[in-house]
């Protein structure tokens, strides 16, 4: 497993990691702990505090969006649109993280 990660860091492909499983996370219905799965406070949630919640979270909420609790993730940001759509690989946050842009990248 270490491995993986350590190519995972070495290609900087941590916040697309970070997000994709956070979208899958808001798009689960189950409650059911498998030990096998990613379990999203202790792998996911440590991606989005440490690449994410400095600029979308609590009192700053750039462009409307934030990523404090599930709901507020899930409303329209500043676009007017919702940037995570529960099982929507084409999301704009999917789109935002993978833009070569340094303008729209987040």
């Amino acid at each position: 497993m270490k491995p993986i990660l350590a190519l995972i860091k070495t290609l900087n492909l941590l916040p697309l990691l970070g997000c994709c499983v956070f979208t899958a996370f808001l798009s689960c219905e189950s409650k059911k702990q498998d030990t096998s799965r990613i379990d999203y406070s202790s792998h996911v949630k440590p991606i989005i505090n440490k690449k994410c919640i400095t600029c979308h979270g609590g009192v700053k909420r750039q462009s409307e969006f934030s990523l404090l609790f599930r709901q507020d993730a899930l409303d329209t940001n500043e676009s007017g649109k919702p940037a995570i759509i529960p099982g929507d690989e084409h999301s704009e946050l999917i789109r935002r993280i993978t833009s070569d842009d340094p303008e729209e990248r987040m």
